[in-house]
């Protein structure tokens, strides 16, 4: 059985004792695919313990600086165990809103290669990530994460999102229209650092999703460097 946003295709049963063969070739020609081949997502990895720290601090510092002043006050909270409110220090109301963004157990890296049209060419940006602030709640939609990024290229706290997208004539990138209207100058747009659409290496899509293709979005708010705090996740899936 394979499955890919366009569904699932299986093959015909077949009586494993009468044709022991057709399993066999199977399990031999799946030993030799590559591990694209076999699903993995090769466009991301797992985090050094280098890039987890750095991504752990550097989302530590966005965070106290967004929260500023709550922090120096008691937060209330809910104590699981014995049911009753409790006072949090700053330290714990910290590394809770930390916890929004950072799992120590899931820091992974995200490759982007950002092409110049202007000059040609073009860079790779590192993108460090770990939990989404939203998630798709539904397998039939864009499949659309967002993320607390930390691009080891800019040296910044970003915010990436990751999505699938029509590759039709008709419907311009997302990435386009958002860059067309920042140079507008449209108010309460968020500002377009880059976007890429994630090429596959494989090059028989006969089964593949038709007219789709994944892409990212690096964003940033143009004036307050705020990056959504408590905001798009709620409408993220509208």
């Amino acid at each position: 059985m394979r499955w890919d946003r366009a569904g699932a295709i299986a093959t015909e049963s077949f009586d494993i004792r009468e044709h022991p063969e057709l399993l066999c070739e199977f399990l031999w020609r799946f030993s030799q695919v590559s591990d694209q081949g076999r699903g993995y997502d090769m466009t991301v990895q797992m985090a050094t313990e280098e890039e987890a720290a750095l991504f752990k601090e550097a989302i530590s510092r966005k965070v106290e600086e967004q929260l500023g002043s709550l922090l120096e006050k008691s937060i209330p909270d809910y104590d699981k165990l014995t049911k009753r409110k409790k006072k949090a220090s700053k330290q714990a109301a910290l590394e809770d809103a930390i916890g929004e963004h950072y799992r120590a157990d899931v820091v992974t890296v995200i490759s982007m290669f950002v092409k110049d049209a202007e000059f040609g060419g073009g860079q790779t940006h590192r993108l460090i990530i770990s939990r989404p602030t939203s998630s798709p709640l539904s397998l039939a939609s864009r499949a659309t994460r967002t993320y607390w990024a930390f691009d080891t290229t800019l040296c910044r706290v970003v915010f990436l999102k990751d999505t699938w997208r029509y590759d039709i004539d008709r419907m311009p990138p997302e990435g386009n229209i958002l860059l067309g209207l920042n140079r507008l100058g449209v108010r309460f747009v968020p500002e377009l650092l880059y976007d890429g659409d994630v090429q596959s290496e494989v090059s028989d899509n006969s089964y593949s999703a038709a007219g789709e293709l994944k892409t990212c979005f690096v964003l940033v708010d143009k004036v307050s460097d705020e990056i959504y705090r408590g905001g798009l996740s709620d409408n993220a899936h509208s």
